[in-house]
């Protein structure tokens, strides 16, 4: 190997060092950004401590939760929409935020302020497929005083007008 090849072998060597070098500290800096992000989204602290400051937020019909995210920011009532966002995405709230008027703290959490924002949200039931619930032909649920016939249906006493009339 003469000098030219050595030294253009060696040349070529330290610019794939300096650029792994380069890659890697990108991906630890970026890594870390969205290890912050998502430790942030379930441990997020309110933006005061205390009783904290108390502002009335409007949510109009038909404000999604970008918009609404934007106003609590502009508030100071959270730090950071889009956290807020994905909170909203992740949380059991979501697409239950109801319009209307609430009065929000800056001690409250996100989660505490998306709760409040839903309270009017009928809740479903939620179906249990391993435990049914049996209704009778008029939609009635059984009652406790009913025995459970061991099939997972339920016999009812049932009165006669002759028994009602003595």
């Amino acid at each position: 190997m003469n000098s030219k090849q050595i030294a253009i072998s060696t040349l070529s060597m330290i610019v794939k060092i300096v650029a792994l070098i380069i890659i890697l500290s990108f991906v630890m800096k970026y890594a870390k950004q969205a290890y912050d992000f998502g430790y942030r989204i379930f441990t997020e602290a309110p933006v005061a401590e205390g009783e904290g400051i108390l502002y009335t937020v409007n949510v109009e019909n038909g404000a999604g939760p970008k918009e609404i995210a934007k106003q609590l920011e502009e508030f100071g009532l959270i730090r950071d929409q889009k956290l807020f966002y994905v909170q909203y995405l992740l949380s059991d709230y979501k697409d239950k935020i109801q319009p209307g008027s609430y009065t929000l703290s800056t001690a409250m959490t996100a989660e505490q302020m998306m709760q409040i924002m839903a309270k009017d949200a009928v809740e479903e039931p939620e179906i249990d497929e391993d435990h049914p619930i049996n209704e009778d032909v008029y939609g009635n649920l059984p009652n406790e005083s009913d025995e459970a016939a061991g099939d997972g249906t339920y016999e009812t006493e049932t009165t006669t007008e002759e028994e009602v009339g003595e």
